[in-house]
């Protein structure tokens, strides 16, 4: 048999190149935990800025979750608490400002802004109540949700000179703001009056609080990411096992609009959306078995599982943020030293 030419290796290299570069979109940076080969160790990814910092919770020795920074070149940062057990970070904008919830001596949690200056805020509450914050965007403004009675919480925006702000709800009792873009647009999720359902919404400094409505008309509907272009992402349905849930996108022109399901899923959680209208989340079959997408509308829906080299040993369960370089942190398992962990993960786009 004659031995290949040189430049038939030379065309089959450039060939199988070119395929492992198609398949594999992304790498895999696993950004460890606080308790790394502990009785739990597990870390969760869920703020990610345009610098590739991730912010997040993690296990410690202890076997309390506390709220993380990570870099790059640092790795990841323990933020402590208010002198209570448990801290989550939610939030996270460019200039390396982080939010999220911190328990307090007394058993309260508050929301807090973290910076590496000043270290850990206090954000206070609307009440003698717990405070949650969920967002920051890069003019420094918060939201989140407060306890206003025992049994009830409000949407919440804060800034440094005005404070907490209560943003009221659609008419029922409760309300969550969940993502803030930089033109101080907020969305979110809110009881209707009487006691019904709950549906997405958009607030804005001019308008007030508006109803985004859902993909039918009586189910539920949650918005948990808007970007500078006022598309926002969430979802409509309900969340238990063997139920459809519908990822939604809500644009000005079009209002809602369902995101296509992937083969053989039927939930849909669509977590954050970036400026270039990408959305990552998490996608659902029909065991409820969870599994990290990414969607675009010129891409469409895709399994970012498949996104990965085979090698790398991750099995990426949710995307939760996504930046403008495309980077995604999330979550997902990987095997370290034979055991299986949960860690949290950066996706990075190949070049």
């Amino acid at each position: 048999m004659k031995a290949p030419s040189p430049f038939t290796l030379a065309l089959l290299a450039v060939c199988t190149l070119a395929s492992l570069s198609a398949a594999q979109s992304f790498t895999v940076t696993d950004l460890g935990s606080l308790a790394l080969g502990g009785t739990i160790d597990v870390s969760y990814g869920r703020a990610l800025n345009n610098l590739g910092q991730v912010a997040g919770s993690s296990y410690t020795p202890s076997l309390v979750q506390h709220a993380f920074f990570w870099t790059k070149t640092s790795g990841m940062q323990d933020l402590g608490t208010f002198g209570g057990q448990n801290s989550m970070a939610w939030g996270m904008n460019d200039s390396s400002q982080v939010v999220g919830q911190a328990d307090l001596a007394n058993g309260l949690t508050h929301a807090f802004l973290w910076t590496q200056v000043q270290g850990m805020q206090d954000l206070g509450s609307l009440s003698s109540g717990s405070s949650y914050a969920y967002a920051i965007n890069n003019a420094g403004q918060v939201v989140g949700e407060a306890i206003v009675t025992p049994t009830t919480g409000h949407a919440f925006l804060w800034t440094a000179t005005g404070g907490m702000q209560d943003l009221g709800t659609l008419g029922g009792t409760n309300s969550t703001a969940t993502a803030i873009n930089d033109l101080g647009e907020v969305v979110g999720y809110s009881g209707l009056a009487g006691g019904g359902e709950t549906h997405a919404f958009l607030w804005t400094p001019q308008h007030g609080m508006q109803d985004l409505g859902t993909a039918r008309s009586y189910d539920p509907s949650i918005a948990l990411g808007i970007n500078n272009n006022g598309l926002i992402a969430g979802y409509s349905g309900y969340t238990i096992l063997f139920q459809y849930t519908w990822g939604i996108l809500w644009t000005n022109a079009h209002g809602g609009q369902r995101i296509p399901f992937m083969p053989g899923s039927i939930q849909n959680f669509p977590m954050a959306i970036n400026n270039l209208n990408q959305i990552t989340g998490e996608f659902n079959d029909n065991q409820g078995n969870s599994t990290a997408f990414l969607y675009s509308a010129a891409n469409g829906m895709k399994n970012l599982n498949q996104a990965i080299s085979s090698s790398s040993g991750w099995f990426l369960t949710i995307g939760t943020a996504i930046n403008r370089n495309q980077q995604i942190t999330g979550w997902g398992t990987v095997t370290l030293n034979n055991n299986l962990v949960n860690h949290a993960f950066l996706l990075t786009r190949v070049k």
